[in-house]
């Protein structure tokens, strides 16, 4: 997410990523929120850097995310 004062709130974003996974029959395995801004570098982008620890190792089959640039 970016900043709450445009909309863009995280609880907003996942409601509508959970319900698309539960519509698709999709499980999720987790969820990686992400307040950092995308600017800082990956030492500070903890939850970023789970996700791919986790891709690695193969936990999970694909990444769903609310739109390309809050990826």
């Amino acid at each position: 997410m970016s900043t709450d004062d445009k909309g863009q709130d995280s609880e907003n974003q996942l409601r509508e990523l959970r319900a698309w996974c539960v519509n698709s029959g999709h499980v999720i395995f987790r969820e990686y929120v992400e307040h950092e801004s995308g600017r800082k570098g990956g030492d500070r982008r903890k939850q970023f850097a789970a996700l791919f620890e986790d891709a690695a190792k193969r936990k999970f089959d694909c990444v769903l995310f609310w739109a390309l640039d809050r990826f």
